[in-house]
Parts: C-alpha cells; structure tokens; sequence
C-alpha cells in the first residue's frame, strides 16, 4: 500500500495595483498578481515534485461605502 505524506511545501504571492478615484466613493481598480506554489509529496518510492506557478490580472470599478 502506498501512502502519501507532505514532505515539504513552500509558496509566495506578489501583487502590485493601483486605484483611482472617478468621482467620490468610485473608484477605478487594476491589479496584476503572481503566485507560485512548490509541493513535494514523499510516497513509498519516490518523491513528486509539483510547481504551480499562476498570473493573474484583475481590472474594475469599486464602490467604497461610508
């Protein structure tokens, strides 16, 4: 039977945005974010490596309420 354990796990997010005002309590919104997210799982034989590495882009309006 072969069992599966986390041996080692490591991960880090960077993000930079920016905001803009419209008019007041409306604001324009960008944001580009970079993950990247190491596992390694120990089984019986061998050990397995996965990277995940993720950029996403995020653009909008935001509504802030008093």
């Amino acid at each position: 039977m072969i069992t599966n354990s986390a041996d080692d796990s490591f991960g880090y997010e960077i993000k930079i945005g920016i905001e803009k005002d419209i008019v007041e309590n409306l604001f324009l919104m960008s944001e580009i974010k970079y993950r990247f997210i190491r596992d390694n799982k120990l089984d019986k034989y061998s050990v397995v490596e996965r990277n995940l590495s993720v950029v996403s882009v995020l653009a909008g309006i935001m509504l802030a309420k008093l």
